[in-house]
């Protein structure tokens, strides 16, 4: 039996070849086009920043988040060695103009911690580092209390949590 071959024009194949990289560049395109927020108006924005205190004390590690109820708008910052933090969406400085909850969480994990708590038997036993200094109830926004209304201009929102048994 003798191999079948096709017979296909060659104008045909290159007008085939042009239209899969015609698809292609439209699919980057596509995708380029889709990421984030560019081109969308996020409306007036204001500078966010502060300090996370803990009964006074400085809190030198830890992530603190915005989240617009309204919008849907999230957005966060570490919080430096001196408790301070100062919030970037888009790659603009600040937020849209709005009312947030906010919520403050120990640091993130890195990969190598991540793998540990998900392989315990890797060879080191990982036993996750306490954060006292930033209380249960201020890690999740349904139970912070936390709120901010960002205006156009300059915004500065320190806060102090205290351990919420105690108030």
């Amino acid at each position: 039996m003798l191999p079948l071959k096709l017979a296909i024009p060659n104008e045909q194949l290159q007008r085939t070849k042009d239209v899969g990289k015609l698809c292609r560049i439209i699919a980057w395109s596509a995708c380029l086009a889709g990421c984030g927020h560019q081109g969308v108006d996020l409306g007036p924005f204001g500078t966010v920043s502060g300090r996370v205190t803990y009964k006074g004390v400085p809190v030198e590690e830890g992530v603190i988040t915005f989240h617009c109820p309204d919008s849907g708008q999230v957005a966060n910052a570490g919080l430096s060695d001196d408790g301070r933090y100062r919030i970037k969406l888009e790659g603009r400085d600040g937020l849209p103009i709005g009312n947030y909850n906010v919520y403050i969480r120990p640091p993130l994990l890195d990969y190598k911690e991540r793998a540990r708590l998900l392989f315990p038997d890797s060879g080191r036993a990982y036993n996750p580092q306490e954060y006292p200094n930033i209380p249960m109830d201020y890690r999740f926004e349904s139970s912070s209390g936390l709120k901010a209304t960002v205006e156009e201009g300059e915004n500065t929102f320190d806060f102090d949590m205290s351990n919420k048994v105690d108030r």
